[in-house]
């Protein structure tokens, strides 16, 4: 059942075009990018389903996220986004898929890398313009439950989500299991990179037509927890 779920995602992101070699002209590379509060854990459960037809992917996991333990004093927004460049390497024809605050950080790659960058995968995630930040979105969305259970520690320069409230903003209607394990699991997340406003041009901002936004929360959910049921 899990993995009949977690296809039908990736049909709905389409992904599951015919396989292709990872080789040749028309090859092309899929860049996974994690949330603020995550890590690249979360893509576990879709990452081999992706390489099993073919694929090429790279997942990154930004500095100072699960096991990395890079002081948070040295991590600034254009830190992550020259992880990913770093990742990407030479490569063309590059898929970026980003969920939450990843779609300010695929967006600034594309706008510096343009030319390697064939498209940008919004998953769940914000659909910034130029200016905006992190925690400008979270303040401009009335809807939005971070602001109430965040806590700024500026003498660590970290952001802190209330254990008991991980589960009610992140997964909300997710499975108990899942919610349970967000709350159980989530991390401080390094503050600067979150008021960091991005730099962006009107051709790759969320608006041009290579950007695909996908908002499935229940399906987003299962896919990034999925390795736990």
């Amino acid at each position: 059942m899990k993995t009949a779920i977690i296809m039908m995602a990736m049909s709905i992101l389409g992904f599951t075009a015919q396989a292709q070699k990872t080789t040749g002209k028309n090859s092309k590379t899929i860049v996974l990018v994690h949330g603020a509060w995550s890590d690249a854990s979360s893509w576990d459960a879709v990452t081999p389903l992706l390489k099993a037809q073919g694929e090429e992917v790279i997942n990154v996991n930004l500095a100072g996220h699960g096991k990395d333990t890079t002081s948070f004093a040295g991590i600034t927004f254009q830190t992550y986004v020259d992880q990913v460049k770093a990742a990407i390497g030479n490569r063309t024809n590059v898929i970026l898929v980003g969920h939450s605050f990843a779609g300010l950080v695929i967006s600034q790659v594309a706008e510096e890398v343009p030319a390697q960058v064939k498209e940008l995968i919004f998953l769940a995630a914000a659909l910034p313009h130029d200016g905006d930040s992190l925690l400008g979105l979270a303040k401009g969305d009335p809807a939005s439950h971070i602001g109430k259970s965040l806590t700024i520690d500026k003498e660590h320069g970290a952001a802190i989500i209330a254990k008991d409230a991980a589960a009610d903003i992140f997964a909300a209607d997710a499975p108990q299991q899942v919610q349970e394990y967000i709350a159980a699991n989530i991390k401080p997340e390094p503050l600067a990179p979150l008021a960091t406003p991005v730099h962006l041009t009107e051709k790759n901002s969320a608006a041009s037509e290579r950007c695909i936004s996908i908002q499935l929360m229940t399906m987003l959910s299962v896919i990034l927890h999925n390795s736990i049921w």
